[in-house]
């Protein structure tokens, strides 16, 4: 069973500049010599045969793979192009794979495009063939880049992935991981563009090759070939299409390799259909569960408290608020691929949660002013995303306020089954059994993944990953007893979101205070005056009217951090048998081999999220998803590796004497 979210999951992880592509995207490299068939200015080559593109491409491609019969039997398909260009492969995969594959069978397309064209230069392009009007419809309905990077789409009754890798292809490949069962080589001519049919674009193509992965190109250049045959393909030549003398189809059969270190190795997928525990009902719990049920998974949410949404992240306002943060490090590359996806999945698919635009964001203490005059000459986004605000602050206009009632309903609107119960235990055999202190019949489940923030760290499988609890109070305002509030939000040691009914009452929230390893939610007056004077500096306008008796009443919830600020997602290690099989990582990895990762089978965690789980969830929950289903991963493997729960161990390991 799928659920629709009718638009797009969006997210990008910037690997260049992206000025870079805002000038490739503005400068017009498309044009059209005959009227009718789009050829690149840069290359000096046509995007399609100009006779008929899209006879050639289903010659080409689509018998050069041995679709349908490729797909027929298959309930999970994976197909790499190398080349969108004008999606005319991707359009024409979709349609065919629509009428002949299983009815609940899902397809992940994966696409590396260098320059790609606009919406607008797209709809011309595939408008000379109307049959394919419905799938170039579902593109262009989602279709949207903010930078260079991975986007993320889902379409087609959300039965299509597609997963486009904007910028280097080798660059992209390198960092990919999923595995493929056939691939479509359609780049520009080798003549005329020789980086997408080099030897390194044909080992990241057998790296990711399935066994007996398909492969068909157009081409029949003989270095194509040789390349592809050191790489492992079986190639044989056909007739090509129309004028063209030949071209190539091809099958991998060379030996399963892979690029990722034994101990970060993939688990063992879990088959469709299966049944999925979540542990834990808040933002990060409920965003995993639609993934998973949008996989075909039959889930089950527990939650221990009387409602979902109900702990740190059942604020009645929350800001969905990017760190103000440059550079290539692991934390500023997820911070901003959380961002895109987070605006694109909550302002397409639950607008009603939306409560305001705009943010404006102050350095938290003096010594961040330099960092934000950096940030604001080298910013880490496109042109139009963020720019100067007043008094030293850097505005986000896109970014949102929200509205966290309105995403729980609509989320639990489409899961069907929610057990209130706190799960004290579990145990494997074959499956898991999951045990309730209060209950005598247990819960079964083949795989389940704790969300439950810092209460993850609850059970023998988990209680040695360092997450550390950090208790945060809100403070709730009546906005009629204060001057005209801001229209858009403001963050800096604190933040402001814009008046949210609550109750009946137009209501201010600000906060939050930030106390380590605090466990107590009781509300404590003194990080009320807190929040009232961080709350003087982010609005001096209000200062003189700001009091206790403005005070309506708060919140105090705990969340859950990581030593190294970045969440904990992916399966869970056994720390026991990682002990043993990697005593000696601290040689180096080259001193023996080492067996592959041990994980205690189909566990995963996803917690960790601290201050920003709105912001976080929902790319998280796609990685979690991506892991349980064996599907194509929406991050790089650096981002991968920087998130998995066995990182801890692995840097102990390291630099153990």
């Amino acid at each position: 069973m799928f659920f629709l979210f009718n638009k797009v999951f969006m997210y990008t992880i910037p690997l260049q500049n992206e000025s870079e592509l805002d000038r490739q995207m503005l400068q017009k490299d498309i044009h059209w010599p005959d009227d009718r068939t789009p050829a690149s200015r840069r290359y000096g080559d046509i995007y399609f045969s100009s006779e008929n593109g899209l006879n050639e491409s289903r010659y080409v491609f689509l018998q050069g793979i041995h679709a349908p019969e490729l797909w027929r039997n298959k309930d999970h398909l994976t197909l790499l192009e190398n080349g969108f260009g004008t999606g005319l492969n991707f359009v024409m995969t979709c349609q065919a794979w629509a009428k002949t594959a299983p009815k609940n069978a899902r397809l992940t397309y994966i696409a590396t495009e260098k320059h790609p064209l606009s919406p607008t230069d797209i709809r011309r392009a595939l408008s000379p063939w109307p049959e394919l009007d419905e799938q170039r419809d579902a593109l262009l309905a989602v279709y949207g880049l903010r930078s260079q990077g991975y986007h993320h789409f889902t379409l087609l009754g959300g039965r299509v992935t597609l997963l486009l890798l904007i910028g280097d292809s080798a660059h992209n490949l390198s960092g990919l991981e999923a595995s493929v069962d056939a691939i479509y080589l359609d780049g520009f001519a080798p003549k005329r563009n020789q980086d997408m049919w080099t030897s390194e674009i044909f080992r990241q193509c057998a790296r990711l090759a399935a066994p007996e992965a398909r492969l068909a190109t157009f081409t029949a250049a003989g270095f194509v070939r040789r390349g592809l045959e050191d790489a492992g393909f079986r190639i044989q030549k056909e007739p090509g299409y129309g004028a063209k003398r030949e071209c190539m189809r091809g099958c991998f059969t060379g030996p399963s390799s892979s690029d990722l270190p034994p101990w970060y190795h993939r688990p063992e997928p879990l088959s469709q259909g299966r049944h999925v525990a979540i542990i834990g009902g808040g933002i990060a719990g409920l965003t995993t569960a639609l993934a998973l049920q949008n996989r075909g998974y039959q889930v089950t949410v527990f939650e221990a408290e009387a409602s979902s949404m109900s702990q740190a992240s059942g604020n009645p306002a929350a800001i969905i608020d990017p760190p103000v943060t440059g550079g290539d490090t692991a934390e500023a590359q997820f911070s901003r691929s959380a961002l895109f996806h987070a605006l694109d999945y909550y302002t397409a698919h639950m607008p009603n949660a939306v409560l305001s635009r705009g943010l404006n964001k102050y350095p938290a203490r003096p010594s961040e002013d330099e960092k934000f005059i950096s940030f604001l000459s080298h910013p880490p986004f496109p042109h139009d995303f963020v720019s100067a605000g007043p008094n030293g602050a850097v505005l986000f206009p896109e970014c949102v306020s929200l509205r966290p009632p309105q995403i729980r309903e609509a989320l639990e609107a489409h899961l069907p089954r929610t057990v209130k119960s706190r799960i004290t235990s579990l145990s494997y055999s074959d499956h898991w059994t999951l045990t309730c202190g209060t209950e005598t019949t247990p819960y079964s489940a083949d795989a389940i993944v704790i969300c439950s923030g810092p209460a993850a760290t609850g059970y023998p499988q988990t209680d040695t990953l360092p997450l550390e609890p950090v208790r945060g109070q809100i403070s709730l305002l009546e906005a009629d007893k204060l001057p005209s509030p801001p229209e858009q939000a403001r963050c800096g040691a604190g933040y402001l979101v814009p008046p949210v009914e609550v109750a009946g009452k137009s209501v201010l929230v600000t906060g939050a205070t930030f106390q380590r390893g605090s466990l107590d939610n009781t509300l404590r007056p003194e990080d009320h005056e807190k929040n009232l004077a961080t709350l003087a500096d982010l609005w001096p306008e209000a200062g003189p009217h700001l009091s206790s008796d403005c005070i309506i009443g708060g919140r105090a919830a705990i969340r859950a951090y990581s030593p190294d600020h970045l969440p904990v997602c992916g399966p869970v290690p056994d720390m026991a048998a990682y002990q043993t099989a990697y005593a000696d990582l601290h040689h180096g990895p080259r001193h023996k081999t080492f067996p592959v990762a041990p994980y205690h089978p189909h566990l995963y965690i996803n917690s960790g999220l601290g201050a920003r789980g709105f912001m976080t969830a929902p790319l998280l929950a796609e990685l979690i998803s991506g892991f349980i289903a064996g599907d194509a991963l929406p991050l790089p493997r650096s981002l991968i590796e920087a998130l998995l729960p066995a990182r801890f161990m692995v840097r102990a390991l390291r630099k153990a004497p």
